[in-house]
């Protein structure tokens, strides 16, 4: 469950990142006729994505689980 909610966390912060790293290119690029499309791919997304969610896990994984089980005692 934790690691699902870091999976989630970690979509959304891939997706974000893929935006700024589009909209970073086009202002680099301008108005270049022949200057080609960054795409949000699955792979690229899934790929960012499980960076992101071994980074958080990694950080925050033992406090979030500590949280949860004092949470249920």
């Amino acid at each position: 469950m934790i690691l699902l909610t870091f999976f989630t966390l970690g979509l959304g912060l891939s997706y974000f990142t893929i935006l700024s790293l589009r909209a970073w290119h086009e202002k680099i690029q301008g108005g270049q006729k022949y200057s080609h499309e960054v795409r949000v791919t699955p792979f690229g997304l899934f790929g960012i994505a499980t960076i992101y969610t071994t980074i958080l896990y990694m950080s925050m994984g033992d406090l979030v689980t500590r949280w949860i089980l004092n949470l249920i005692r």
